[in-house]
């Protein structure tokens, strides 16, 4: 199955790194952030939700990882082993369904030309969007998007789940599932 989900997340503080301390994963650039989204996006109750792809963009870095759901082996949904995870792949090792390089969020857009991108933004207008069966979901971390990402990003609609709270990036993707779910 390819994925007809994607969730683009830009990370702006987080560095990719073979050194990652599993007991300070925030103190890593908010690398737990990336871990809470994992979670979110891919895992289920008894397995990967296999429609979807996660693609996590290293701004500081111009790296950016592919985990795909149809692909995915190994992983455990908890922050700790996720982050033991992502050490692996940084030093290089081969994981089933993660890829990680070279790459710009603009190199990620060009790809998705085939796909109906969305930005999350607590300052976008109200989401009242269908959901289509391509759909490709961009969000920030919890600094948002820097100036450039936005820049890249102005061609796309911006939208919000709500007008009075801001949601966490992990709680977005989760809010996002439900509204793409219930609609199947």
């Amino acid at each position: 199955m390819e994925p007809s989900r994607s969730f683009i997340v830009v990370l702006q503080e987080a560095i990719p790194s073979r050194n990652i301390k599993l007991d300070d994963l925030p103190g890593q650039g908010r690398l737990d952030v990336l871990c809470r989204v994992i979670t979110s996006c891919l895992f289920l109750s008894n397995g990967f939700r296999r429609d979807t792809q996660l693609v996590a963009v290293f701004e500081k870095t111009h790296t950016f990882l592919v985990i795909q759901g149809n692909k995915v082996r190994g992983l455990n949904p908890d922050e700790r082993s996720l982050g033991g995870i992502l050490r692996d792949v940084f030093s290089g090792e081969k994981i089933p369904g993660m890829w990680y390089g070279p790459g710009t969020l603009e190199m990620v857009l060009k790809e998705l030309h085939n796909w109906k991108v969305m930005v999350l933004d607590p300052r976008g207008k109200p989401f009242q969007e269908p959901i289509e069966e391509r759909v490709a979901f961009v969000l920030g971390d919890h600094l948002g998007f820097s100036s450039h990402s936005r820049d890249l990003l102005s061609s796309y609609p911006f939208l919000s789940l709500s007008v009075n709270v801001d949601y966490l990036t992990s709680q977005t993707v989760a809010i996002l599932h439900y509204i793409c779910d219930k609609n199947l």
